[in-house]
């Protein structure tokens, strides 16, 4: 299969593009040049600038587009490529479905993002609406809550790691009753080529992810428990009164989770990692001295923990 990736060179293209090697895939990436990749083809340009895609388009079997977070870098992709591929497959996110729900959204459920999502949750959202309009049936929404992995370029595993080892105080926001839920990125990675190759029967939106769904405390207490170092506690609610969730932990005080029956029902994809598996996973791919080190406290930490 000829296929392209928008994007690439970050945490998910690092788990994607060996993958899609590793089946025989010729994969060409296409991003503003600004890291040099290895094994593939990389194509340079810049999505924010009308006529660049356009310029350097050429036919692909399947196109995974990593890197769109508004509806118009969107549509600059589908005015490039959209003519010279029968396979799209666009990475969305939990974050599209709005306030309300009291279960995890299914893909039936209302979008438009979450207002504590901010415009991140609003646009991307926008994204799923402008290719169910202009491409459904060739396109293919994938909508995960929370990656993690090895290489994961935002603090939320590293943030709990360093913590733990350095046996820094942890605030747990609120009173512990959001539900969080994980996606690893190789299980990721697996389910976009899934539906680049043999997921071809398969338009519309699929949210992906394991199935467990966990509280902030207990997912801090398993990290602990992974990396031999129990974590110290404290309510952030009565510590931190008044500070935002982010300014001290690596999550909202916010579900993120979704319902996968759809992807389990209709396709073969199936999650390899469960979470405690995958987190061993991704402590063991660095060393003990590296998790210890890996994330600077916070400025709310530091002033009141």
């Amino acid at each position: 299969m000829k296929l392209l990736v928008i994007g690439g060179s970050g945490f998910i293209g690092s788990a994607l593009i060996p993958q899609a090697l590793a089946q025989g895939h010729e994969v060409a990436v296409l991003n503003r040049g600004h890291r040099p990749m290895a094994d593939v083809r990389q194509i340079v340009a810049d999505r924010s600038q009308p006529g660049q895609m356009q310029a350097v388009a050429e036919p692909f079997d399947a196109v995974i587009d990593l890197s769109a977070y508004t509806a118009q870098a969107s549509a600059e992709a589908l005015k490039a490529f959209g003519k010279l591929t029968s396979r799209w497959i666009h990475l969305s996110s939990a974050a599209v479905y709005v306030d309300g729900a009291t279960s995890a959204p299914s893909e039936s459920c209302p979008i438009g993002g979450a207002a504590i999502w901010g415009s991140y949750g609003s646009d991307k959202a926008a994204i799923d609406s402008f290719l169910l309009k202009e491409a459904a049936n060739k396109s293919v929404i994938l909508r995960p809550p929370y990656l993690y992995g090895p290489n994961n370029n935002i603090e939320r595993e590293s943030f709990i790691w360093t913590r733990c080892l350095n046996k820094w105080k942890i605030a747990i926001p609120g009173n512990n009753t959001a539900k969080i839920q994980f996606l690893h990125v190789d299980d990721l990675a697996q389910a976009l080529l899934y539906f680049a190759q043999e997921g071809k029967d398969h338009s519309g939106v699929f949210n992906v992810a394991a199935p467990e769904e966990i509280g902030l405390q207990e997912w801090v207490g398993l990290l602990g428990d992974i990396c031999g170092a129990p974590p110290t506690l404290v309510d952030g609610g009565e510590a931190l009164r008044g500070q935002a969730a982010r300014s001290y932990f690596p999550f909202r005080d916010a579900d993120c989770r979704v319902a996968i029956q759809k992807i389990l029902q209709h396709t073969d994809w199936r999650p390899r990692y469960s979470l405690e598996d995958g987190f061993r996973q991704t402590f063991a791919s660095k060393t003990r001295a590296h998790w210890q080190e890996a994330s600077a406290r916070t400025d709310v930490e530091r002033d009141l923990l």
